[in-house]
């Protein structure tokens, strides 16, 4: 069953979150916090199996330029995590057929995501529910 995050939840989500992240709890949870009041954190599902949370995406709403995209606004997956215990059991597929329903509710006809190029797990994971790689981008910064 999928629902939307809620207060209760949101230690796990942070947990789980930081995994995705590479990131810890303490800072998942005050981004979290922050992000309540500029709206990137209104779209957070969580999954449960026999009354226990085994994953989670996030999802928003892109309006500017999407890599690989033609259309706007793309659903975008922010995020997706199943725990190791509940993986291999179509979870993950679940929570994209929802997430396409959603952006399909809010007028997208494309959903997408992206990984970093050396999660093969992630990379792997996508193509299994139907995503395509459309390109590979090198991003750069300096300090100033």
């Amino acid at each position: 069953m999928i629902q939307k995050l809620t207060e209760k939840d949101l230690h796990c989500w942070a947990q789980m979150a930081a995994d995705v992240y590479d990131s810890s709890v303490a800072e998942m949870l005050k981004e979290y916090e922050a992000g309540v009041y500029s709206n990137q954190f209104q779209n957070e599902y969580m999954y449960w199996h026999n009354n226990e949370i085994a994953g989670f995406i996030s999802l928003t709403l892109r309006y500017d330029y999407v890599n690989g995209c033609e259309t706007s606004p793309v659903g975008y997956v922010e995020g997706i995590y199943i725990k190791p215990t509940f993986r291999k059991m179509h979870i993950g597929a679940e929570l994209i057929d929802f997430a396409k329903q959603w952006a399909k509710e809010k007028d997208a006809t494309e959903l997408a995501s992206d990984c970093l190029i050396d999660n093969l797990d992630s990379l792997h994971f996508h193509e299994a529910v139907g995503f395509e790689e459309k390109e590979r981008v090198i991003c750069f910064a300096m300090k100033i």
